[in-house]
């Protein structure tokens, strides 16, 4: 199994580099994972992928790199169904509705959270202040009804033997049906991307420095 995976990393990452050769060689390999349960019928227990949400890794923080995943779906006669909805600008609006957003510097934002935002976000992982947002980000959509119901939708879907890609953290998205799949995940760092601008983080920034601020008094 172990030589499976390296050898369709071994693939996807020479792909990768032939059809984005903007990002060859600055890129950080990710995990590869194997998807053999029918999603339709998925256990409760894990993440709930048929919920519309974006991506961030618990135990893999991005520190505001972009998450690239490549999908093939190896089912030999079913496809792959999948839903897609808004992008990561109105999602951060959504969020904005409700909460606000602290005014920080890149350095800010990729840095372990201070022992005080700790307590705060009762996040004691140690893992940036970055990724702890985009796991509430995530955890907020999934449990947003309004959102999952009403929220403009794309389905897609894929057929056996083909594959898909997208930026992961910018796109919110759903796994619906399918049986036996293969992801791989890369890390792309802001200063590779080709329109930096459309990265979360660079939109957190700016939508904390749009924040006007008010005088005390």
């Amino acid at each position: 199994m172990s030589g499976l995976l390296r050898k369709f990393s071994d693939a996807a990452t020479g792909w990768l580099a032939n059809e984005l050769s903007e990002y060859t060689g600055k890129w950080v390999r990710d995990r590869v994972s194997l998807r053999t349960e029918e999603e339709a019928v998925r256990p409760t227990h894990h993440s709930r992928n048929d919920l519309l949400h974006v991506d961030n890794f618990s135990s893999r923080p991005a520190g505001g790199r972009r998450i690239l995943r490549l999908f093939v779906n190896l089912n030999p006669v079913e496809p792959r169904v999948w839903i897609t909805s808004e992008k990561f600008e109105a999602l951060l609006a959504r969020y904005l509705r409700r909460n606000r957003l602290p005014n920080w510097t890149p350095q800010e934002w990729t840095e372990s959270l201070s022992s005080l935002q700790r307590l705060l976000h009762r996040d004691w992982s140690g893992r940036p202040a970055y990724d702890s947002f985009m796991l509430k980000l995530q955890s907020m959509l999934r449990a947003d009804e309004e959102f999952q119901e009403k929220s403009p939708k794309r389905i897609w879907k894929f057929p056996p033997g083909s594959g898909w890609l997208l930026f992961a953290d910018g796109l919110s998205h759903a796994v619906l049906r399918g049986q036996h799949a293969i992801e791989h995940s890369f890390f792309v760092p802001i200063s590779a991307l080709v329109k930096p601008e459309r990265a979360p983080l660079n939109q957190l920034i700016a939508a904390g420095e749009s924040i006007p601020l008010r005088m005390a008094g």
